[in-house]
């Protein structure tokens, strides 16, 4: 076993005249499952070493993407820029839902109909009670009146 573990681990010259078949056998059969324990152990390493730059990236693909936003956006002239900002419309108040207004200075991304209809769906659990704010004006009625403002309908 000795003179196997050192044909294997290259440490002396393995002498094959005077093994039998069961040990040439043995040592080929260990010779294989050190290569693939090796093998193994590198995969391993080059997966976790993928997986660490793959977080990495895709901060440095987005730096990358708005350096060279900002690069080609410095080339403009200042005329040219003031007319992209005004079309932007960002003092524009963006549209919750109908009637409903919030902040300005931002781009109104809208969801598609199918969102709502996915049974993974959870209802939007801020309520909104649209319309003009008055400091005089009572908070408005609830249409439900009963149950929880959760939903928790359990007694």
């Amino acid at each position: 076993m000795l003179a196997l573990v050192q044909a294997s681990l290259q440490f002396a010259q393995p002498d094959l005249s005077s093994v039998d078949g069961w040990a040439l056998f043995m040592l080929v059969l260990i010779t294989i499952s050190i290569q693939i324990g090796m093998l193994s152990i590198l995969i391993a390493q080059l997966s976790l070493a993928y997986e660490e730059i793959s977080h990495d990236k895709g901060g440095y693909s987005k730096m990358k993407k708005a350096f060279i936003a900002v690069e080609t956006e410095s080339l403009l002239s200042s005329t040219i820029r003031n007319q992209m900002y005004h079309g932007l419309e960002f003092d524009q108040p963006l549209e919750f839902d109908s009637g409903d207004l919030g902040p300005s200075g931002g781009v109104q991304w809208l969801e598609p109909a199918t969102v709502r209809s996915h049974p993974s769906y959870v209802s939007d659990r801020i309520i909104r009670f649209p319309g003009a704010a008055d400091v005089h004006d009572p908070w408005p009625e609830e249409e439900s009146g009963e149950g929880s403002d959760d939903g928790d309908d359990s007694d």
